[in-house]
């Protein structure tokens, strides 16, 4: 049986035929709420923020026991109660305002709370649905790179709720192991400028991470450029010192060994013209 791929949360031409959503909610480096040209960067507390970022990264009923207590954990259950309510009322002045219909956006529901799925646009919904879809093409390398044009940054920067840590870990390993599948498409190409930029954008996703590191060495051995080979090396030293972690993994080391003994990659000579008598 044929797969089919639900792509409607992608934008560009992916987009479903379906309705548009309402909102736009970015939560890579931090939560950015618009409609159009209208933002929402006023919240009436800190916990109405995290309680947003919550069902936007977990759309759909949630029960208000349980968000209760993963969101006020400190609280009693009847105090956690109230706040919830508050929090969420406030939020459906904000995100269902005049001309919005009551329910377009919010789950409206005496047990469970929540976000309507097709109400609102996640980067994260787009990242997900992306790398899914290229682990069924033939063809990926598109899909991969619009997964991680996705990632502008930590999973909800500066909130540390023990689930927003959990979730900020995973997405990072998946937009790096994403960006390692493109370096290694484009080297099958032969386009090492698009496989160095990606081992960049990979060594700033993750700088502590070596085999981003491995990589940029061994392209820049291929190019017989030991002085890159030797500088991404120091690059990886300085990072794992300044992050306070071990040294270089003893594959690492084992590769900088090769590939600085490594007699320099044979360079094409221009055959001489040939002379014809005269």
């Amino acid at each position: 049986m044929k797969a089919e791929l639900d792509l409607n949360g992608l934008d560009g031409p992916f987009t479903g035929s379906g309705p548009a959503p309402i909102w736009r909610i970015d939560l890579f480096g931090g939560l950015r709420v618009n409609r159009g040209r209208e933002v929402l960067d006023r919240f009436r507390s800190r916990t109405a923020l995290r309680l947003l970022a919550y069902l936007a990264f977990y759309p759909g009923r949630h029960s208000r026991d349980r968000l209760a207590e993963i969101l006020w954990p400190d609280a009693s259950l009847d105090r956690a109660r109230r706040s919830l309510s508050t929090d969420y009322s406030s939020l459906r002045h904000l995100l269902e305002p005049d001309g919005v219909g009551d329910g377009a956006v919010l789950i409206l529901d005496s047990q469970r709370v929540g976000i309507q799925a097709r109400a609102v646009s996640t980067d994260v919904s787009r990242l997900e649905t992306a790398l899914r879809a290229a682990r069924l093409s033939t063809d990926p390398e598109m899909l991969l790179l619009i997964a991680a044009e996705q990632y502008r940054g930590p999973l909800l920067g500066g909130l540390d709720d023990g689930w927003a840590l959990h979730e900020r870990a995973r997405l990072e390993n998946l937009c790096y192991a994403a960006l390692l599948e493109l370096i290694d498409l484009a080297q099958a190409r032969n386009d090492n400028q698009s496989a160095i930029r990606h081992a960049w954008a990979a060594r700033i996703l993750a700088p502590a991470r070596e085999p981003a590191y491995r990589k940029l060495m061994q392209m820049h051995a291929l190019r017989d450029e030991p002085t890159a080979v030797s500088q991404v090396y120091r690059d990886l030293e300085r990072t794992l010192r300044t992050e306070r972690l071990d040294g270089p993994s003893e594959q690492t080391l084992s590769l900088l060994s090769d590939l600085t003994l490594r007699p320099p990659a044979p360079r094409t000579r221009a055959s001489a013209p040939t002379v014809h008598s005269v």
